[in-house]
């Protein structure tokens, strides 16, 4: 099964169009072809990978639970994110990102 990282939010004055833009996708992603991680990006900046449930994306809920810092590894040996818990990391590969960004920082080609 292929994973799919949706990142969504940002600092950006259209982070909560980019919190119902990403519920959209998230939705009509094949669940059965598609292991899904969501990655917030709150409006401070920090990277948060989101475990818990999609309907809490769009109304900003995501961002109060189930939430552990997480980012895009830079290291293109890794291939996917990493995950900072109990002061250590792991890292989990990702096939593909799907950004659903909006406006700066976003859709200027920048994150």
């Amino acid at each position: 099964m292929k994973k799919v990282l949706v990142v969504f939010g940002g600092r950006s004055s259209e982070h909560s169009v980019s919190a119902v833009s990403a519920h959209s996708v998230i939705n009509n992603i094949p669940k059965d072809k598609y292991q899904i991680f969501m990655m917030g990006i709150t409006n401070e900046g920090q990277w948060l990978l989101f475990e818990g449930d999609p309907e809490d994306i769009p109304s900003g809920k995501w961002q109060e639970k189930n939430c552990t810092p997480a980012f895009i590894s830079p290291d293109a040996g890794t291939h996917g994110i990493t995950i900072l818990k109990n002061g250590s990391y792991t890292n989990e590969y990702i096939d593909v990102v799907f950004p659903v960004l909006h406006g700066k920082n976003g859709e200027d080609g920048t994150i």
